[in-house]
């Protein structure tokens, strides 16, 4: 089963910055993002409407709740084409993970790509490739935990540039997909 983890890192009154993972073994080396106390590698950088607490929720302006959701390639008849979709999402429906730039983009959704500072991603489209051809090759299913991970940043994260930390050479050269793949090939 593909499980990709979501640490939500940043939340504002505007939007929430996370970054999305996925689990593997031994696949993905240091240079690809490969955390090995968690056995996971980075897919990329997302952005979200903000985090509120229940009471306070807003339709279409209002992060998914931190959990674990099951995830199923569809066909979005708003998109016309194969996205994630995550299943059972309390109050809300037909949450997915696509392409965008910022959080006008969405209505609750998830946009991955790579963070440049003030709620916003670019490189979006290779991003969702990615992820899609990542479900697209799992027969097993998909899931993705999301963690409210923005109560205690870490020394690390209060250092970081604005910029996305990811090297441009390997984002060019080469998708997460194609990497993860060439190295389980290998």
């Amino acid at each position: 089963m593909l499980r990709f983890k979501l640490y939500r890192k940043d939340n504002t009154a505007d939007f929430c910055h996370g970054r999305l993972y996925v689990a593997v073994s031994d696949d993905c080396q240091p240079s690809d993002g490969f955390d090995p106390s968690l056995g996971e590698c980075l897919v990329c950088d997302t952005i979200e409407p903000p985090v509120r607490p229940a009471a306070a929720f807003v339709r279409g302006k209002t992060a998914v709740p931190a959990g674990t959701y099951d995830l199923a390639l569809t066909r979005s008849p708003k998109f016309g084409r194969a996205l994630p979709i995550l299943i059972d999402v309390p109050g809300m429906t037909g949450v997915r993970i696509h392409r965008g730039n910022t959080v006008a983009d969405t209505r609750g959704c998830i946009i991955p790509g790579r963070y440049v500072g003030r709620g916003r991603v670019v490189d979006s489209t290779p991003r969702e490739l990615d992820i899609v051809r990542m479900m697209m090759d799992d027969s097993e299913g998909a899931e993705i935990e999301i963690v409210d991970d923005f109560a205690a940043p870490s020394v690390e994260d209060d250092r970081a540039p604005v910029f996305s930390s990811w090297p441009l050479a390997s984002l060019v050269s080469r998708s997460v997909w194609d990497r993860l793949r060439l190295s389980a090939a290998a």
